[in-house]
């Protein structure tokens, strides 16, 4: 009886995205704890490759459970971007499959640590050990462009820089012509830019359509797949309109430097960001919007300001 529930609950979060002939991909969705992070497994004839990894040893560990029930190895990983809720369950993973080959790009791989450590001396603390502290870091590594096959399936990572975090992967599948975006794009939910890197996300994202088809489906590391031109058009605005709102309440309460940001100021703004929040998306990561308010405000702060200060003559 335990058996069969456990497996009903692993249904429950895992769901077939995507198939075509012999190839599908299966969404695995984490915890709320886990930001609701997704890990897709594509399943070939023989093989299975996964991209991402999620957070949480008990996640990863589901995953592998479903991962397992296609009776098929696990030929590698790809990693899309250095945030702990996709990277973190590597050990785990590979605990369940035995040694495979743990792929990114450089960018990636040597933000991963610092990413890891950064986390580990704040926030992560909480997580204690459910959280592995033992990072893995990716062992092939990959150049942008580059064509790779994994299992039998084709792949080709594509660099973006700076967006969403320091360094986003796209993983574009050859074999089905569809994207893995990673954090690059997300479908109904806040657009984080807390690490304010807000002109790399617009440029990545415009770039994105210049690269590939409208049409073509997208695989974001957050909620449900959408197709790419949707999905940008729809972060794209998301960004514009947070930028505008923070911009303009700084012109109109005179702020022109971060000494005169008072703690008033700064929760207007919240709560400004989190009534776009509220009337643009659907989702927030496991946590409420207002939370998201907060955590993306730094960043858009930064922007407007070194905008400001760009415009000011003689500077």
């Amino acid at each position: 009886m335990r058996q069969n529930f456990y497996f009903f609950c692993l249904l429950m979060i895992t769901s077939l995205a995507y198939s075509q002939e012999t190839i599908k991909v299966h969404r695995f969705v984490g915890g709320l704890e886990s930001y609701e992070s997704n890990a897709f497994w594509l399943e070939g004839p023989q093989h299975l490759v996964l991209i991402d990894s999620l957070m949480l040893k008990a996640d990863a560990e589901q995953l592998v459970a479903a991962m397992k029930t296609a009776k098929k190895p696990l030929a590698g990983i790809i990693i899309t971007h250095p945030h702990l809720d996709h990277f973190g369950g590597i050990r785990t993973v590979l605990a369940g499959f035995g040694s495979v080959p743990v792929i990114a790009t450089q960018a990636t791989a040597s933000a991963m640590p610092i990413i890891h450590e950064q986390a580990l001396s704040s926030w992560a603390k909480a997580l204690g050990d459910r959280y592995e502290t033992n990072l893995f870091v990716p062992n092939q590594l990959t150049k942008s462009g580059e064509t790779l096959e994994i299992g039998g399936l084709k792949f080709r990572i594509h660099d973006y820089g700076p967006m969403e975090s320091e360094n986003n992967s796209v993983v574009e599948n050859l074999d089905l012509k569809v994207l893995f975006t990673g954090d690059a794009t997300v479908a109904h939910a806040p657009y984080y830019v807390g690490e304010g890197h807000i002109d790399g996300a617009q440029a990545g994202l415009e770039r994105l359509t210049r690269d590939f088809p409208p049409e073509m489906l997208c695989f974001s590391g957050h909620y449900a797949p959408l197709p790419l031109g949707q999905l940008v058009k729809m972060n794209l605005a998301e960004i514009h309109s947070a930028v505008q709102l923070v911009e303009d309440h700084l012109h109109q309460q005179q702020v022109t430097k971060n000494e005169d940001l008072t703690r008033e100021l700064q929760l207007e703004m919240v709560e400004r960001i989190q009534n776009l929040y509220d009337a643009r998306t659907t989702f927030s990561y496991g946590l409420s919007n207002r939370t998201m308010a907060m955590i993306n405000l730094p960043g858009l702060i930064q922007w407007v300001m070194n905008q400001k200060s760009k415009n000011i003559p003689g500077q």
